[in-house]
Formats: structure tokens, C-alpha cells, sequence
């Protein structure tokens, strides 16, 4: 919903949010007489009293498939906290025998189950339409922005009547969207603006940063001198709004190249972290000023890091976009602010001049990539790659790497398909959670212990990995100890003080690398010292439950006890001829072995 907010949402499910129906707990006085007719409907066997207190239960505890359980009820308020943050959303569920439409909260809910059985159900409690017969919903959308629902009765000859219709949504015209016909180019004579990295004010005063942390305040409020980007100029053109849960983002394409660039902002919108109803002024400002422990322009410094680490990444560049006319009908949203500029990984489009992501043949997200190794044992993930490539997040402290932060480019290796990691979207690089708030917050909360200040003291590696646990889980657990030694010593030995030194000094202007790139310098430096430790803190972490992924073919497990310390476990491919081919292997860590 979050990442489809700026369209016309349709949540389409089976359960309905609302219902004035038997699951909602409203009965008929037939349901209350013959409650057996659930089981048939010919077992019209009265039973006044039991059948009330069944129907008593049914609408005050319920079962999961009633609204008044508690398991319901978090999957209803789930979806209505991401809604009331979004607005004007349209629900079309079934699961009640039966049509009804309820409008609440600037949200709308259709229920359209009467296709094949019929239900009492009734107005009341905010429903404004209701009908226990046999028919259905028609959702309309019109050309000039209206939307409209019908509700049909079925007829016995094949026909149909229209019993109920509502306009959900009026014309762009009403709402006020009416596209711009014609919007001027808007750049300076220089190409170049002047402006601070941020409009949001992240300013405290001492007593406030020592309570709330110091984090990065001063860089947000900096100004640069900025590029400013011209679609036209670089054969660009805007094809999709995106952004997580608090980037704003646009994705480009180039159509002769067919490769994808995004627009990242700088701001972040605190609106989409916090559901409803905590989105109170007074919650948003307090997440909004925690942005402040990001660094702005961290993942500019990351490019020259990584590449020297030998791990892929993007190339981003700050730039300012102005109104111009390649933008259409995104210049209302997107205009007018800073962003970071770089390549969008994904499909075939980088297999040549891209060694930043290492010429893959095809770019794959964490989703299908799991699909694939599931589908055929020649499908397989290069662990020693995305060990390094992990190992590496954790000495330039970027915590943020879900699922959904890893693209994966494939290289092929004779018959098997290996599949490399390709990190995206740098912003929590070097964070910094500082300040007595998140001091407490560590104590009181676990999942608080990842918000770390950036410093040489890590802490218990596994909550410093805690947003990466289920990729690591997967993804690293056929190393064995001495493959992890291979990594960190790569890392250590590539990472020099001179290229993170120069790392800075290329990618940082000033004020920026007097003030806080001293300090980070010399933290990725004590991190890169310690990364021996760090990483056997990691592998023995999580080595004490390991993950062993096979495909949906015919796969041998062999699982040997080498003796009480030490177990081996391998995964074969077995074919038709019978052949019996490793293609996965687990070795208990040594410190286990007696």
C-alpha cells in the first residue's frame, strides 16, 4: 500500500474490514433458531437457545474468521493504520454471503459475496447500503477520474437489477488535479544552484543533542553548490514513483538503453514509519528529527569504499531538479528539491560497460532470486561474495539491509548460474544514534539495540545485523570459518588508510570533510582492526541455527555425525542417471568439535 500510495488503490482480499453480516455479528432471526444450517442447509432442526449462545460467542470471541477475534482484529487495524495514512483508499473484499458498502474515514469498503450463497445482513453502524440476496459489485472508473460502485441483484432468468449505486470518487475536475497543459523550463543560466542539503530545520540547542543526539544537524542544514539535472539533456525520462518507508523516490529510463536511474531524497517523510492513529504532530516530529543520524551525502563516500573493497555499487551524485517540461505531470511532486542521483540495478540492461555492478547477464530481486534456487540445484548464490559483501556493510556501520536493499546479478560458471549481491541505497551508511534517548531506548527496547552510535565498539554483532537476519540466515550459512577469514582479511587488506583517507577527499566537499569525516574516517579504520573478531562473533552467532535450503526437485540430504562436537550436512542434486552431485554443504563451526 505504502509503495502504491500515489495511484488509485484497490486492496482486493477476502476478508472484509467491515461487515454487518453473521461474521460481523449480526444474525438473522433464522440464524439465531436454526444455527445447524451452517453445516447444511437442510438441517432445520430448532434450537432457540443454544443457538443464541452460540451466536453470543460467534460476535463477542469468534473464530479467526469472525471480526470480533483478536487475530482479526490486528489484521483489520494493520490495514487501517496503513490506509488512514494514505487516504481515500477503495477495499473490495467477500467472505459474507451477502452485499453491503460502508464509507468511513474518507475510506471505502465493498463487500460483494452473494454470488453463489445468501446471508442476512442489515443497515446500521455506519453501513449505508445492505442486501441478503443473491447478486454482485460493479467498481466503475471513468475516464475523467469518477468512480463509481453498483450493486446488482441477480435475477432468476439471467438478469440483473440495479438495487444500489455511489460515486466513490469525482472527476479530476472536482478534485482538483487537472493536468498542467504546459510547464516552462525552469533552469539558471549556470546550471547550478546554491541551496541547503535540507528545509527541515534539525537545529538543538546543547542540553537538546545531549538528550536527543547530535547526530549529523549540521550537515542537513549545509549548503552546496549543486548540479542541477536536465531529463531532456541526459535522454531521460520519468516512469515510476517510488520510495520505501521514508525515501521519496522517481525512477528514470533511458529508452534507447533501457537502463533505469532514481531520484532519492534528501527529506524523509515521517508519515509513512508512523501508522495511524500515533501520527499525531508530536509523534512524526519525533521521528522526523531522528532522520538527523543518517548522513545526507554518506553513500557518495560509500562508491569509492566499496569499489575498493571489491564489492558492487552504485554511483550516486547529488543534483537539484528543477520544473521542466521531460518531467510532465511529476513536477508538482518531485520539482524543486535535492536528490541523490544514481543507477537503478535491475533486468539485462548492465551486462556491458557496468563493472561497478560486475556485467552481469540479468539483475534479479532477492524475491525471484529464491524462486530460482528453489526451482533448479544449477541455481545458486556466490556466499563468498556476499560474506564479503556483508562484512563490509558492517565496517562502514550500515544497518538498513532487508531483503528489498540487495539486487542480485548473474554470472554464469560453466553450467550453474552463480547469483552476486548488489547493495542498494546507502542512506544509513556511518549512522549515528547518539544522544540519552536511544541510550534508554537500547535498554528498554531489543529491537532499539541496532540504532547504534558509530563507533569502534560494535557491540553483540547480531543486533548490529538485526535487519539483515533472515538475508544472512539464507544467504550464509554454507561458509566455512576459514571462507569467513578469506573475507574480513580481504576487507583489511583493501580498505588501506590511504584509500579510505582518499575515499573522502574525492567524493566529500568542505564543510563536510572537516567536520564529521575525521571522525568516520577514523571509525571504519578501528572497525576494518577489529573485523577478525567481529566476523567470528557473527559466523558462531549464526551458526547455531542454520538454514539448509534445497530445491522443489529430487534433492539428497545427508546428514553425517562425524562425532559429538561435529556435524556435516550435504545437499545432492540427484538426476536421471543417478548421479549424485554436491551442490551444498554445512559444516558445524570448529570450536564445536570436542
Amino acid at each position: 500500500m505504502k509503495s502504491n500510495r500515489r495511484k488509485e488503490l484497490i486492496v482486493a482480499m477476502h476478508h472484509p474490514i467491515y461487515s454487518n453480516g453473521p461474521h460481523g455479528g449480526r444474525f438473522t432471526f433464522g440464524e439465531h433458531l436454526f444455527p445447524l444450517r451452517e453445516l447444511d442447509q437442510n438441517l432445520y432442526i430448532p434450537l432457540p437457545v443454544v443457538g443464541s449462545f452460540f451466536r453470543f460467542l460467534q460476535s463477542s470471541i469468534g473464530t479467526r474468521q469472525d471480526l470480533a477475534n483478536a487475530t482479526y482484529k490486528d489484521f483489520r487495524n494493520l490495514l487501517l493504520g496503513q490506509a488512514n495514512t494514505i487516504g481515500d483508499v477503495i477495499f473490495a473484499s467477500g467472505h459474507e454471503h451477502s452485499l453491503q458498502y460502508w464509507d468511513k474515514d474518507d475510506q471505502h469498503f465493498i463487500v460483494s459475496g452473494g454470488g453463489s450463497k445468501k446471508t442476512g445482513s442489515q443497515t446500521g453502524n455506519g453501513a449505508k447500503f445492505a442486501y441478503g440476496g443473491y447478486g454482485f459489485a460493479q467498481l466503475n472508473y471513468y475516464t475523467d477520474g469518477q468512480v463509481w460502485v453498483q450493486y446488482y441483484q441477480t435475477l432468476e432468468d439471467s438478469n440483473k437489477r440495479l438495487v444500489f449505486q455511489h460515486q466513490l470518487k469525482p472527476s479530476y475536475v472536482e478534485r482538483g488535479e487537472v493536468e498542467e497543459e504546459f510547464i516552462p523550463d525552469d533552469f539558471s543560466r549556470e546550471r547550478r544552484q546554491i541551496k541547503p542539503l535540507s528545509e527541515v530545520d534539525f537545529s538543538r540547542s546543547k542540553t537538546g543533542e545531549k538528550i536527543w543526539g547530535k547526530h549529523y544537524r549540521d550537515a542537513y542544514s549545509t549548503e552546496m553548490e549543486v548540479e542541477e539535472l536536465d531529463l531532456a539533456a541526459e535522454g531521460l525520462i520519468p516512469v515510476k514513483r517510488g520510495g520505501g518507508f521514508q525515501t521519496n523516490s522517481l525512477r528514470l529510463e533511458d529508452p534507447e538503453t533501457e537502463r533505469q536511474y532514481t531520484l532519492r531524497s534528501i527529506d524523509k517523510d515521517a508519515s509513512r514509519t508512523v501508522p495511524y492513529p500515533l501520527n499525531t504532530d508530536l509523534v512524526l516530529d519525533v521521528v522526523r528529527d531522528n532522520f538527523s543520524a543518517s548522513h545526507p551525502i554518506a553513500a557518495i563516500a560509500v562508491a569509492p569504499l566499496a569499489e575498493a573493497a571489491g564489492v558492487y555499487h552504485a554511483n550516486p551524485k547529488l543534483v537539484y531538479l528543477p520544473e521542466q517540461q521531460a518531467l510532465g505531470d511529476f513536477n508538482s511532486d518531485y520539482a524543486g528539491a535535492i536528490y541523490l542521483f544514481e543507477e537503478r540495478p535491475d533486468d539485462d540492461a548492465w551486462e556491458e560497460d557496468a563493472p561497478h555492478f560486475g556485467n552481469p547477464k540479468d539483475v534479479i530481486s532477492t524475491f525471484d532470486l529464491l524462486e530460482k534456487i528453489r526451482e533448479d540445484q544449477d541455481e545458486r548464490v556466490d556466499q563468498r561474495w556476499t560474506i564479503r559483501s556483508r562484512l563490509f556493510d558492517l565496517t562502514i556501520g550500515d544497518w538498513d539491509r532487508h531483503d528489498d536493499q540487495w539486487r542480485w546479478g548473474k554470472h554464469k560458471k560453466g553450467d550453474v548460474n552463480y547469483y552476486r549481491p548488489i547493495p542498494r541505497d546507502r542512506d544509513q551508511a556511518f549512522a549515528n544514534y547518539d544522544g540519552s534517548v536511544f541510550n534508554v531506548a537500547r535498554i528498554v527496547s531489543p529491537k532499539s539495540k541496532q540504532w547504534r552510535p558509530f563507533t569502534s565498539e560494535l557491540g553483540r554483532t547480531h543486533w548490529a545485523t538485526y535487519n539483515a537476519f533472515l538475508f544472512d540466515q539464507t544467504f550464509l550459512t554454507s561458509l566455512s570459518w576459514s571462507q569467513w577469514e578469506d573475507a574480513e582479511q580481504h576487507t583489511q587488506s583493501t580498505l588501506t588508510d590511504d584509500i579510505i583517507a582518499q575515499a573522502f577527499q574525492d567524493s566529500w566537499p568542505e564543510p563536510f570533510l572537516s567536520r564529521a569525516a575525521p571522525a568516520i574516517r577514523q571509525t571504519i579504520k578501528e572497525r576494518r582492526d577489529k573485523l577478525t573478531a567481529i566476523a567470528r562473533d557473527y559466523y558462531e552467532f549464526l551458526a547455531r541455527k542454520v538454514d539448509v535450503m534445497g530445491t522443489d526437485k529430487k534433492d539428497l540430504f545427508v546428514i553425517e555425525r562425524i562425532d559429538d562436537a561435529y556435524t556435516r550436512v550435504q545437499v545432492f542434486d540427484t538426476n536421471k542417471q543417478g548421479e549424485r552431485c554436491s551442490f551444498w554443504q554445512h559444516h558445524s563451526p570448529d570450536r564445536w568439535r570436542g
